[in-house]
């Protein structure tokens, strides 16, 4: 679908904030983002993205929406998505009224940089460092969560701080529920099976299939299919035509660097298949900690200031 709304335009938050749209940033399967600054309200002056849902008539789609939307009101992580405001928007074309959430505004995305070549080592480090927390926050929530959709595509970057977004495949765990759950037929008819097609995890085929239930240890599993992209230059999962067949992988890449036999390592502990045996959080932070120290001490400035 094309863009919807045209620049200039004012959007009123339940809140009472307004906001003008400056420019459309994109769209996904179920949004359309727009960069807008605050025209009224505490945060007049101050520049975020719009996240308009346009899947209004899809039940599935527009409960997950809420879903998200009540999650990221509800908690603050530094490096994990922020929602400031929300309301809905007339669209005069189709005559309807859809949902709409104000985030922060980043102006880039790790694909972009990997896709340009532009990541320096130490920053690959920072930014794992920095996901690697968030994971731990959403472990540690009350219910549990995991992302399921953690991809270059939904982790949005702004110099060193990092952040991961887009949690419309976030799925609660119910410790008290320990076969699969409700979502199974939303996850068999949704758009690829409740997983990216690039970055699926074991877990996540087998609980698509109903084979065995979730963990939060997918999403490091998830997330090591991402940092080996980022060290070594390729994805090693294998290519498949079929969401639902077993996730392979391909043999990891050498890792360049002096501390490029540590890093390797505990990528490789993060892509280990048994979710069980599987790297935990805290070994991961404190090894890819350990790595980041050497590479600064060598390195030696983050932005002018020696470390």
């Amino acid at each position: 679908m094309g863009t919807f709304l045209e620049n200039s335009l004012r959007v009123d938050a339940s809140d009472g904030e307004q906001y003008r749209i400056i420019q459309f940033l994109g769209e996904g399967g179920n949004c359309q983002v727009y960069l807008a600054i605050c025209t009224k309200g505490k945060w007049q002056g101050i520049l975020f993205a719009i996240k308009f849902f346009t899947k209004t008539e899809d039940r599935d789609r527009l409960a997950q929406f809420e879903k998200e939307r009540k999650f990221l009101s509800s908690i603050w992580h530094p490096c994990l998505m922020k929602i400031y405001s929300e309301g809905t928007h007339y669209i005069s074309t189709s005559n309807k009224r859809v949902p709409f959430v104000v985030c922060d505004y980043f102006p880039d995305r790790l694909d972009w940089k990997m896709k340009n070549k532009k990541l320096r080592h130490t920053e690959k480090l920072i930014y794992l460092t920095q996901l690697l927390s968030a994971l731990d926050f959403l472990a540690r929530h009350s219910f549990p969560i995991v992302h399921r959709d953690i991809k270059p595509q939904n982790i949005f970057l702004k110099g060193y701080t990092c952040v991961l977004g887009d949690f419309g495949l976030m799925k609660e765990l119910d410790p008290a529920i320990l076969v699969k759950d409700d979502d199974g037929e939303f996850l068999k008819h949704s758009k690829g099976a409740g997983m990216p097609k690039y970055y699926r995890t074991p877990d996540l085929v087998k609980y698509a299939k109903g084979e065995q239930s979730l963990t939060t240890a997918s999403d490091i599993f998830q997330l090591g299919l991402v940092a080996a992209e980022m060290f070594t230059g390729q994805n090693p999962l294998q290519r498949s035509a079929n969401m639902l067949d077993p996730a392979e992988l391909n043999d990891l890449n050498d890792v360049i660097g002096q501390d490029g036999k540590l890093i390797r390592d505990y990528i490789q502990k993060m892509l280990v298949f048994d979710p069980i045996n599987r790297g935990k959080i805290d070994e991961l932070l404190d090894g890819f900690d350990g790595a980041l120290r050497a590479t600064t001490t060598k390195q030696i400035e983050i932005d002018g200031f020696a470390l």
